[in-house]
């Protein structure tokens, strides 16, 4: 099944109610605001796919196996947390986790400071049986803007076989000098 979305509203119950094997389609130039949207565990088999309208109408200037560049943000849809300290998609860890979820050409960033991550595939410091795991992203457009919105990690990555590819990830800075990471991997499974 393909969901079709131009708001944030018809993005997050596309999320609810997709199945594995779905597609959902942002459509490219349009911003879509998520605060901490909590990315579910869905049966079936095959990935749910996230992608920029332009992607699925094969119009993106990138193929798979292109770096993305920052010069392409007008071929994508554009997902923003616009709270402070809140990422804009987090996959929790538990005995029902997701699976199976890659992000295409998408633009991610954030209108509020994160002491945090954009991204958090959120780990357990118990176990490694209950990570989320093939969570992907791919030539995505990642970032922070450092003097105005400062981020501390792009993606926090504590998920098993999950993966960051041609992806363009930067201006992850904290501007309370803390350390900062475009990618952060603490407690993850490979």
């Amino acid at each position: 099944t393909v969901h079709r979305c131009d708001t944030s509203g018809e993005f997050t119950t596309a999320v609810a109610n997709c199945a594995r094997g779905d597609v959902i389609v942002l459509e490219s130039g349009f911003t879509f605001t998520v605060n901490a949207l909590s990315i579910p565990a869905k049966s079936g088999s095959g990935w749910v796919y996230v992608v920029s309208g332009d992607v699925w109408d094969s119009l993106f200037p990138k193929a798979p196996g292109k770096r993305i560049a920052s010069s392409n943000v007008g071929d994508m849809a554009k997902v923003q947390s616009t709270s402070a300290n809140t990422p804009v998609f987090i996959f929790n860890h538990g005995a029902s986790h997701p699976t199976h979820w890659r992000f295409v050409g998408l633009e991610i960033t954030s209108t509020q400071n994160q002491q945090q991550g954009l991204i958090e595939i959120r780990g357990d410091t118990a176990t490694t049986a209950n990570l989320p795991e093939w969570i992907g992203f791919d030539r995505c457009y990642i970032y922070g803007t450092p003097g105005s919105v400062n981020v501390r990690r792009g993606i926090l990555m504590d998920g098993k076989s999950c993966f960051a590819v041609d992806c363009d990830i930067r201006g992850i800075r904290d501007a309370a000098n803390s350390d900062s990471q475009a990618i952060s991997i603490v407690n993850a499974a490979g």
